[in-house]
């Protein structure tokens, strides 16, 4: 009897204990919202070691790095282009934070011309982040948000540019803002494939300090 009662005793304080102590699944050590920034981030890491090479990234892939269950990444995103989109919408919104704190308290009238050395330092530093904010697949339909925020970059640029020049209309500067975007975009297309460091050519870095000359220049600055 004393043997029953003992049995029943333990078997109660362990049940007691598995109450107390739940286990819990990897996808549980993030609070809401942590886990879509996590899996970003782990997606970007692996993206920066493959320099932009998304033929490899899946979502089963990201959530072993980010160190929760296979399933998680279902939680925000529905595969792996969406993803995709998340990662460039937060780049355009880095690439406007950028451009806004190159001009923020600045003393000079140079304007068009930090603006154009922040896009191109931001570009340079995070190489893989750039190339998936232009990806092909995120023209899809639903990925809308993607459209504005890229649409709120070129308005964001254009309101610099016209402010740069008494008398420049906002259609003006809109025109002017594709100009410069497309001949900045270019450059780093061919800087970041390493095409511009080739002989014969003076190099990335001079043909970079003849590009901002030259928008500058084409911008009024100069």
């Amino acid at each position: 009897m004393a043997v029953v009662l003992c049995c029943v005793l333990w078997s109660s304080r362990c049940g007691q204990s598995m109450k107390r102590a739940p286990i819990k699944k990897p996808e549980d050590r993030y609070h809401h919202g942590d886990l879509r920034r996590a899996l970003v981030s782990a997606a970007l890491s692996m993206l920066e070691r493959s320099r932009g090479d998304v033929s490899e990234l899946t979502l089963r892939a990201v959530a072993a790095r980010a160190g929760v269950s296979a399933g998680a990444p279902y939680h925000h995103f529905e595969d792996k282009v969406a993803l995709l989109a998340a990662i460039a919408e937060d780049g355009y919104l880095e690439l406007g934070s950028a451009m806004a704190s190159s001009v923020d308290n600045a003393t000079d009238s140079n304007v068009v011309e930090r603006v154009v050395r922040a896009y191109l330092t931001w570009a340079k530093a995070h190489p893989a982040h750039y190339r998936v904010m232009f990806f092909a697949e995120l023209r899809e339909a639903r990925f809308e948000t993607i459209r504005a925020v890229a649409a709120g970059a070129l308005a964001q640029w254009a309101e610099y540019l016209r402010a740069s020049k008494r008398g420049r209309t906002a259609q003006e500067a809109q025109a002017l803002a594709v100009t410069c975007w497309s001949a900045m975009h270019g450059f780093l297309q061919l800087a970041l494939e390493g095409l511009l460091d080739k002989p014969g050519l003076p190099g990335a870095h001079a043909l970079e300090e003849r590009l901002v000359e030259h928008l500058c220049t084409l911008a009024g600055e100069r």
